[in-house]
Order: structure tokens, then C-alpha cells, then sequence
């Protein structure tokens, strides 16, 4: 059925192979281009259709065809698969086999943490829908997540507006800056203290 004029959604996902045999020595030349690739043409052909871009959504088909690499390698490439019209990407990667693999966790119920990793990266990244097992799991996540994020923007507008007052009271952008720089150097240090210490334990969990 030409389902282009009935006002649905659709989504488009790439897959290499046949579901029995996807996951036999996936090979791509450059699996960003040719699943880019593919995903797009599909598109075009909604589009030409007439169909409206909000309606239509992509999946790189994480863990169909393909091996760890490749999946990360998709997953770090949200910008180059929404392309220059920024489709809406989807990902579906909830206790998939690539989170058993880093985290180490061969039984998909003991991956939700390894999947709330990728929400996390998918939020900062602007993914537009994710699909999850654990859903009030997610949503707490979001939530914190959103809050926090919130506070931040927040902290960094008054920051710049402290600035312009500052510079219109001292009359000079030097001196303005450096007491910028003094009142927020100890919580500057603080939060760069905080990213190292999440680093190191970011790359014990990948060694362990």
C-alpha cells in the first residue's frame, strides 16, 4: 500500500544481510558513507513524494550487520546521518549485544546501565527518539538529566550577563575579564577535577 498520503510516520533503518546471517563477518568499505548513504536515498524518494520530513525518521540499524566498531563508529556519527536537511535519527540500542561487550555483561538484563550511557550520549547529541526496554529507567534518567543540564545553561547566561555589567561598571574589558576569571576559578577547577575523575573511571570500566 502508498501509505506517502495518509499523514503517518515512517521510519527507515539499514540492515546488511539477512537477519540468520547479518552478523557473519559484517564488512563495509566505510560503514558511515554507505549507510548514509543508504538511508538517504530512501528518504528521497519520500520526500519526492512529497511526503514531510518531520514524518520521516532514520535508523543506522545498530547491531544489524554489523561488529562493535562499526556500531560505534555509527553512533559517533549523528551529525553526518541527519545530513543537511537534519532528518530525525532513531536509535535502538537497549541492551544490545554491543553494551554486553563493553560492559562485559553476556545476560541483556544486566545492561541497563551500559544503555543509559548511550541515552546519556544520545541526549547530548540531539537524538530525536530512542527506543528502550526500561522506560521508567529512562525517564528518571531525562529527568536528572534535563534538570541539571537546565541549571547549567542557566549558570552560564548569568554568567554572561555578570560579565556585561561588569564591563559597563569598570569601563575596562581587562579588568572585567579578570575578575571573571577570579570568582569563577574555583568552581571552574572543581568541575574540571570532576571530569577527570569520571575519565579514569570510564577507562578502568573499559579495561576491567
Amino acid at each position: 500500500k502508498d501509505c506517502s498520503s495518509d499523514n503517518i510516520g515512517f521510519c527507515i533503518m539499514h540492515m546488511q544481510g539477512k537477519p540468520k546471517t547479518m552478523q557473519d563477518k559484517p564488512n563495509y568499505q566505510n560503514v558511515v558513507e554507505e549507510v548514509t548513504s543508504f538511508l538517504h536515498a530512501q528518504a528521497k524518494i519520500l520526500l519526492q513524494a512529497w511526503h514531510p520530513i518531520e514524518k520521516i525518521c532514520l535508523d543506522p540499524g545498530i547491531g544489524f550487520g554489523n561488529t562493535l566498531t562499526h556500531n560505534i563508529q555509527l553512533l559517533q556519527s549523528a551529525e553526518a546521518l541527519k545530513g543537511e536537511q537534519s532528518f530525525p535519527l532513531l536509535w535502538g540500542v537497549s541492551r544490545k549485544s554491543m553494551i554486553g561487550e563493553i560492559c562485559q555483561k553476556t545476560n541483556p538484563d544486566e545492561r541497563l546501565a551500559g544503555t543509559l550511557g548511550v541515552a546519556g550520549y544520545a541526549m547530548k547529541h540531539d537524538i530525536d527518539i530512542l527506543r528502550v526496554h526500561d522506560i521508567d529507567a529512562h525517564a528518571d534518567f531525562f529527568s536528572v538529566y534535563s534538570r541539571l543540564s537546565q541549571s547549567v545553561e542557566t549558570m552560564w547566561r548569568f554568567g554572561k550577563i555578570a560579565w556585561g555589567y561588569m564591563f559597563l561598571i569598570f569601563g575596562s574589558d581587562t579588568l572585567a575579564t579578570r575578575i571573571a576569571r577570579w570568582l569563577g576559578k574555583r568552581h571552574r577547577v572543581r568541575m574540571i577535577g570532576l571530569a577527570e575523575s569520571i575519565q579514569s573511571i570510564d577507562e578502568v570500566e573499559i579495561v576491567a
